[in-house]
C-alpha cells in the first residue's frame, strides 16, 4: 500500500484494528446516515458552485434533489437543503481569485516518491496577489472544532505543491451554524505544512511495514494492528466485530490507567450495542414480526410529535393566552439552539438566569479539556504512548 488519504492515515492513528478490518481484510463498513448526508451536501454544493462558476442558473433545490437521489441510503431532503442554503456559502466563495471546486490531488509524501497522499479539496481560490491561497472545507458536524488540524495542514501542503501557495488561509465552515459563527479559521505556513507531511509520511511508513509483516511474514494481527478504544469507536462500523470474544472485567478501578481502559471499552461497547440494535431493527422490518424475549420484545412502536411552523406556533400561543394560560411555560430554548444563536453570556444574562448542573458524560476531543489542561483525546494518547495523530471531532464529512 503506497497511496494514502488523510482519513486512512487518521483511522490507523486512532485505531489500528479498525484500519485492519477496513483496508487489510477489506471488510465492508456500514454507511451511516450522517456520512451519507455529508456526502450528499458536498455533491449538491459541487453542482451549484460549478454552475455558478460557469454563469449558469442555479436551483439549489434541484442540486440537492439530485444528490439525495444518489445517496446510498435515505436521508432528509429538507435537512440537506437547509445546510446547503447556509448564507456563509455565498458570502465566502468567489471572493479573491480563480476558484477550484472539488479538486482532487495526488502529491508525493517523500523525496523518493514511495508514498503518495491523495484527497479532494472542497473549495479553494488561488493566485492571490501576496502568493497565498484560500481554502474552505465544508462540515456537517453538529459540534465545531479547531481548524488547526492535520487535515487542513495536509491540504495546504497539497496547495503549496499544486499552486505554489506560500501560505494558506484555511477555514472549516460548519453548515449547521449561522454565518457569523459557522467558521473556524487558521493561517497555515510552511513549517506547519512540513510538520503534517512528516507525520503523514511516518504513519504511511509504519502502516506499510505492518501490512508487509502480516502478509508476508505471518505477523500477529492483534499485535501489529491492536484495538485502541477511543472517541472514534462511537462511529466505527467495526465495533461489533471488535468486541466479539472480549472478556468483560468487573467494574473495579484501581488506577488512572485502568480507568482510561474502561472508558475506552464503554465507548466500544456502546458502539457495538448500537450496531446490534440496527441489525435487529433490520430483521424486524424485513420479517414484519417482533423478536420476543422473556418479559418483553423488540418491535416498532409509534411515536407521535408535531412540527410547528412560526405562524402555527404564534397562533397556538395566542390561543393559550386567550384562555388565560401562561404559554411561556411550554416553550424553552435548549443548549443546541443557544449555540446556534451565538449570543455572549452578557447578552443572555439580560433575558435569563444562568443554571449549571453536573453531568457525567463523554466529552469529545476539542469540545472540552481534562483537569491537566489537555484535551481528553490527548490525555488518552499519553496513557498509550505518544502518537502523532490529532483529535478532530466528527469526520462525517
Amino acid at each position: 500500500m503506497n497511496v494514502f488519504s488523510y482519513s486512512r492515515l487518521k483511522q490507523y492513528s486512532d485505531c489500528p484494528q479498525s484500519f485492519f478490518y477496513k483496508y487489510v481484510l477489506e471488510m465492508e463498513e456500514p454507511i451511516s446516515e450522517a456520512l451519507a448526508l455529508g456526502k450528499a451536501v458536498h455533491a449538491a454544493l459541487e453542482r451549484s458552485l460549478k454552475a455558478k462558476q460557469q454563469d449558469e442558473p442555479v436551483d439549489m433545490s434541484e442540486c440537492v434533489a439530485a444528490a439525495v437521489a444518489e445517496a446510498p441510503l435515505p436521508i432528509s431532503f429538507d435537512e440537506a437543503l437547509r445546510l446547503c442554503l447556509n448564507p456563509a456559502i455565498r458570502e465566502r466563495t468567489f471572493c479573491y481569485g480563480p476558484a477550484q471546486i472539488e479538486t482532487r490531488f495526488d502529491i508525493p509524501l517523500d523525496a523518493a516518491g514511495k508514498y503518495t497522499l491523495q484527497g479532494t479539496i472542497d473549495y479553494a481560490e488561488t493566485g492571490l496577489a501576496d502568493g497565498s491561497a484560500y481554502l474552505l472545507d465544508w462540515k456537517t458536524n453538529r459540534i465545531k472544532y479547531s481548524a488547526d488540524s492535520l487535515q487542513l495542514r495536509l491540504y495546504a501542503c497539497a496547495m503549496a505543491q499544486l499552486y505554489g501557495a506560500e501560505r494558506v488561509l484555511a477555514q472549516l465552515v460548519f453548515l449547521r451554524y449561522q454565518s457569523n459563527s459557522c467558521a473556524e479559521e487558521v493561517v497555515i505556513e510552511a513549517p506547519a505544512m512540513e510538520e503534517a507531511r512528516r507525520w503523514a509520511c511516518q504513519t504511511a511508513e509504519e502502516i506499510d511495514g505492518n501490512i508487509a509483516a502480516f502478509q508476508f511474514f505471518d505477523g500477529d494481527a492483534a499485535t501489529l494492528f491492536p484495538a485502541r478504544p477511543c472517541a472514534s469507536c462511537q462511529y466505527c462500523g467495526y465495533a461489533f466485530q471488535c468486541v466479539q470474544g472480549m472478556a468483560l472485567q468487573p467494574a473495579q478501578i484501581a488506577s488512572q490507567e485502568q480507568a482510561e481502559q474502561m472508558a475506552g471499552e464503554v465507548l466500544r461497547l456502546d458502539a457495538a450495542t448500537t450496531a446490534m440494535k440496527e441489525a435487529l431493527k433490520g430483521w424486524v422490518k424485513s420479517t414484519k414480526r417482533p423478536v420476543c424475549l422473556p418479559g418483553g420484545e423488540f418491535r416498532f412502536t409509534t411515536s407521535t410529535s408535531w412540527n410547528f411552523g412560526s405562524d402555527g406556533l404564534q397562533n397556538l400561543c395566542t390561543r393559550l393566552s386567550n384562555q388565560g394560560e401562561d404559554y411561556w411555560q411550554y416553550l424553552s430554548i435548549g443548549a443546541a439552539q443557544l449555540r446556534k444563536l451565538d449570543l455572549e453570556e452578557g447578552d443572555l444574562r439580560i433575558y435569563a438566569q444562568r443554571k449549571q448542573s453536573e453531568i457525567f458524560r463523554f466529552v469529545r476531543g476539542r469540545e472540552g479539556a481534562s483537569e491537566g489542561g489537555e484535551t481528553t483525546s490527548e490525555s488518552h494518547k499519553k496513557s498509550k504512548g505518544p502518537r502523532p495523530a490529532e483529535a478532530d471531532a466528527g469526520a462525517a464529512a
